[in-house]
């Protein structure tokens, strides 16, 4: 259930701080740095930059009134958010303005394109998603100079852009996803790519995304992210406290012993090499060995964290239900 949140500003030179106090009262699902500042979006197309390390927000004008379920930086100046009726906007000035790239109609028309060369199936779930219109969110988003920027999200929907959101190609037919799961994150490690995502999904290119393979592992249920475990593994995190490890080396994922049987939300690494998973709960579970052992953290809250970054100063700053914490680094270090 979406909390109340002031809408989006009409005037762009409108910006009001908002304190920390009334930061808490937004609905915020995922924060990113960049450069110094910190980006914060959630419900209601809601934008918010910090340049206090998260003691005090600025909201920004969005040009949706959606809810945005991520965002990402290339730089300190260009990022990228996503969100339902599958919006893209765009930012080159570190958050401070943004401009939409693209939306749910112009989605459809990318996947509804990229089927005509495939089976009858694919056509008539393509023609479907058109039908439907701009109702399909999208829940991740990713770039850098090699691979482009990449989006993922509802019904195992991927597309791609070369050229900062000028075009779009679907990446859907490179995907073994029959069913049409839910595609919740991606991430990159060394030279793979990972795609993690309902029911026990968990997908790999070795090829920068020409191809995609999909990975067995123990288990079913579905996970929500997928982050670095120390300096060569990988993490993929999600429902009742489930985690499970891929080894350097290895091809077979192994599962952690959390100190929980709560949803994990959100995961990242550490300026010191450590990891950090958050939960439903929430939780802050940190290992500095690998995934071997977890220690919990004293989050400052209770409420679900559903994203986290690192602030310039080493604060870890936790954002969800009920806004945006900040954990001191003394707490985790």
């Amino acid at each position: 259930m979406l909390s109340k949140a002031a809408q989006p500003l009409r005037d762009p030179m409108d910006r009001p701080s908002l304190s920390s106090r009334r930061a808490a009262q937004v609905l915020l699902t995922a924060v990113r740095r960049a450069g110094p500042r910190l980006v914060a979006v959630g419900e209601r197309g809601v934008i918010l930059t910090s340049d206090d390390h998260g003691a005090s927000w600025v909201q920004r004008l969005s040009p949706v009134s959606v809810m945005l379920t991520n965002v990402c930086f290339r730089s300190a100046d260009v990022g990228w958010a996503v969100g339902h009726a599958g919006v893209v906007l765009h930012t080159q000035d570190g958050g401070q303005t943004w401009s939409r790239k693209m939306d749910g109609v112009a989605l459809a028309q990318v996947v509804l394109k990229a089927a005509q060369t495939l089976g009858k199936d694919a056509q008539v779930a393509a023609k479907l998603l058109a039908r439907d219109g701009p109702d399909k969110p999208l829940l991740d988003v990713y770039q850098d100079d090699e691979i482009g920027l990449v989006v993922v999200g509802a019904f195992g929907l991927i597309l791609r852009s070369g050229d900062d959101g000028m075009s779009w190609e679907s990446w859907m037919p490179r995907v073994p996803n029959e069913t049409g799961s839910h595609i919740y994150a991606l991430m990159r490690q060394g030279k793979a790519l990972y795609l993690a995502g309902e029911q026990g999904n968990v997908w790999r290119s070795l090829d920068v995304g020409r191809s995609f393979e999909t990975m067995a592992l123990p288990y079913k249920g579905s996970f929500f992210g997928a982050t670095s475990l120390g300096e060569h593994d990988v993490v993929a995190y999600g429902l009742r406290g489930n985690a499970l490890a891929l080894r350097q080396g290895s091809s077979a994922w192994e599962m952690l012993r959390l100190p929980t049987t709560a949803t994990v939300n959100t995961g990242m690494r550490t300026k010191d090499g450590s990891t950090l998973l958050a939960t439903q709960a929430g939780e802050l579970l940190r290992t500095k060995d690998e995934g071997r052992s977890f220690s919990v953290l004293d989050a400052g809250t209770t409420a679900p964290i559903l994203g986290m970054t690192q602030a310039a100063d080493g604060t870890i700053v936790l954002v969800g239900l009920r806004g945006a914490t900040r954990v001191a680094a003394s707490v985790i270090f």
